[in-house]
């Protein structure tokens, strides 16, 4: 464990007060908590704008050829699914 200090203004100080207290907590347990949400939450937004920045200079054709794929895979989902008894068409 490694220790450290921080400045809240009081509003927020007080209120993170309460919910260690109305939790059952100590206040490390609340902020540690917090922190390792926030850096989730921060890590999870990091993946998603890669993913963004990977499509983002896609050409037409790329785009194309991507939606001719999930057309196919949507096909042969609906061919699996009434080839087993479990009729299935999308709505169009």
């Amino acid at each position: 464990m490694v220790k450290t200090a921080i400045s809240l203004p009081e509003d927020v100080f007080q209120g993170f007060n309460e919910l260690a207290r109305q939790s059952g907590r100590s206040r490390s347990g609340v902020m540690t908590e917090a922190l390792a949400k926030y850096l989730h939450d921060i890590e999870s937004l990091q993946i998603l704008q890669g993913i963004e920045d990977a499509y983002a200079d896609e050409t037409p054709e790329e785009e194309a050829e991507e939606l001719r794929f999930l057309n196919h895979l949507a096909r042969l989902t609906i061919d699996t699914l009434n080839a087993n008894g479990d009729v299935w068409e999308p709505d169009r």
